[in-house]
C-alpha cells in the first residue's frame, strides 16, 4: 500500500511561480538574444534588452481561508486517518518589464512579447494555469529610476492561481507535539520525531 503523503499540494494546477518560470522558459528558448529573467536573478553581468517578470501583487479569489472540497480515510497498518483535500483561489498580477537603452526598441519588443502571449497562452493553460488575462500596459517609463540611461515598458497580466492541498491529521499531531516539547523545555528533535513513528 502507498504511504500516505503527511502534507502536500495536489497535482494539477501551476503556481504563480511556476507559470512564470514557464513562460520565462518559452520566450528564452524562442528569443535568445533578449533574456528573460525572474525579479530576484543576479543582475550583475546584465544584457540589454531584456524582460524581467515579477509579481505585482497576490489576493484570495472569494474566501480567505482553503475551502474543504473532500474527506476520506486511509487506512496505515492497523491505524484510520482521516485525510483532507482543500482548495483556494488566488489572484495575482504577473508583471512583464522590458528594460533597453533605445525606446523604439523597447517598444516594439513589448510588441513582441504581447504576440507572444496570445501565441503560448493555450500552451501554458494546457500545462495547468487556471487563467491569464491581459491587464495593462503601464504608462512609459522614460528612464528607469533604478537604472540610469536604461528606458522600462511594463505589461501587467492577471492570472489566477487555483491551489488543491491534502493534508491528514499526523502533521497536526507532529506540529502540536513539537511545539508542546519546546515549551517544557526540550528540543530534541530526532526523540520528538521518533515517537511519531
Amino acid at each position: 500500500m502507498q504511504k500516505e503523503q503527511i502534507f502536500q499540494r495536489a497535482e494539477g494546477n501551476l503556481t504563480f511561480r511556476e507559470i512564470g518560470e514557464m513562460i520565462s522558459e518559452i520566450w528564452n528558448n524562442a528569443f535568445k538574444d533578449i533574456p528573460m529573467y525572474a525579479s530576484a536573478s543576479p543582475t550583475d553581468d546584465v544584457v540589454y534588452p531584456n524582460v524581467v517578470w515579477s509579481c505585482g501583487g497576490k489576493w484570495p479569489m472569494g474566501q480567505i481561508k482553503p475551502k474543504l472540497i473532500e474527506e476520506f480515510l486511509t487506512k496505515e497498518g492497523d491505524k484510520v486517518r482521516p485525510i483532507a483535500k482543500s482548495r483556494m483561489k488566488f489572484r495575482a498580477i504577473l508583471e512583464i518589464t522590458i528594460f533597453s537603452r533605445d525606446a523604439e526598441q523597447a517598444n516594439q519588443i513589448v510588441e513582441q512579447f504581447e504576440f507572444f502571449m496570445y501565441e503560448f497562452l493555450g500552451t501554458v493553460k494546457r500545462a495547468g494555469a487556471a487563467e491569464i488575462v491581459y491587464a495593462e500596459r503601464a504608462k512609459d517609463s522614460i528612464e528607469s529610476p533604478t537604472k540610469p540611461g536604461v528606458i522600462s515598458r511594463t505589461l501587467r497580466y492577471e492570472v489566477h492561481e487555483e491551489l488543491a492541498f491534502i493534508s491528514s491529521d499526523r502533521l497536526i499531531e507532529a506540529i502540536q507535539l513539537k511545539v508542546s516539547a519546546r515549551v517544557n523545555g526540550k528540543d530534541n528533535v530526532e526523540e520528538i520525531n521518533s515517537t511519531l513513528q
